[in-house]
Order: C-alpha cells, then structure tokens, then sequence
C-alpha cells in the first residue's frame, strides 16, 4: 500500500512540474514539428514549398509559393535554459526576402539568411578571422541558412561568382 501511495506521489509532483512548465511558456514544439506549427499557426497553404534549416539553437523557415509572387517566414528559438523545445520569434512578410537577402541578427549566436533567391545566389562564405566557411547554396531556390559564426567578413556570390553588393543584404534583429 505504501508502495502506491508513493508512486501516486511522484506521478502527481510529475504532472504539476508539467503544467506549471506549459503556463511558464518553457514548452515549445520539437525541432520536427516546426514547419507543422509554423504552417497552422500562419495558416500557410499546404501547397507552398519549404526551404528551411535548424540547428541545436534556431529554427528558420521560409515558405513560398510555385511561382514566387507569395512567400512568408518564420524564426524559432530553442532557448537556453529550463525551457523544453522551440519557441516562435519572428515571421511574416518582410520585403528583404522578396528581392534581396535578409538577414537576420541573434545577439551573438551568429546569422540566419533568408532569400527567395532571385539574385542566383550560390556561395557563401563566413570568415570569422581564423577560418573560412563555405556555404553552397542551389541558386534557382530560395534558401534559408543558420550560421552559427559570428563574423563581420560574411560575402555572397551569384552563380557567375560575382560578389553580390552589400546593399542587397538587408538587416534585422532577432
């Protein structure tokens, strides 16, 4: 008898750890089931096409219709810490990802990238000072790219490796 009582207890204290951690905010989606969320909660057309990355730190997802003419994002982040899973941060329609390369800050944990690509981008490349890191890139897709280098020294380049002009880059803050 004792035995269940004590089992009865656990599973109790386990189920209040839960819901205090739901109504904190410290439960997100998993790591698989971004674009699910991000789809419902945007209600974006099951026909869209996705490009996206994830890494241990962020979630970046760029849907878009066949031909281009319609497109939104959006940026999760699994937060460091007592928080289980990923957490929306920023999304929508932002026009640097229509005709140019946006790019997004994340206070130190380096770049996300998000184009529909119409500038054939296919290379990158991250210097941070002591190494060089080359991101390829298909250059008839839009794309989203997470680096976790924090680097002044970032270049684009089209797939005739013209270096694309920093004025194409628009910034924002996560």
């Amino acid at each position: 008898m004792k035995f269940k009582k004590y089992i009865i207890t656990i599973l109790s204290i386990f189920f209040l750890v839960i819901i205090v951690l739901i109504s904190q905010g410290n439960i997100g989606v998993s790591k698989d089931n971004t674009e699910e969320d991000a789809r419902k909660a945007h209600r974006i057309p099951e026909e869209w096409i996705t490009a996206k990355d994830i890494n241990d730190d962020f979630g970046a997802l760029l849907f878009y219709s066949e031909d281009l003419s319609k497109y939104t994002f959006s940026i999760y982040q699994n937060r460091p810490g007592l928080s289980l899973g990923y957490f929306f941060r920023l999304g929508g329609g932002l026009p640097g990802i229509s005709d140019e390369i946006l790019k997004v800050t994340s206070n130190g944990q380096g770049y996300i990238f998000l184009s529909l690509n119409k500038m054939h981008v296919s290379r990158i490349e991250i210097d941070n000072g002591i190494h060089t890191k080359e991101i390829l890139i298909e250059n008839t897709k839009p794309f989203t790219v997470i680096s976790s280098e924090n680097s002044d020294e970032i270049k684009f380049y089209d797939i005739d490796e013209h270096l694309i002009p920093n004025e194409f880059i628009i910034e924002s803050p996560l």
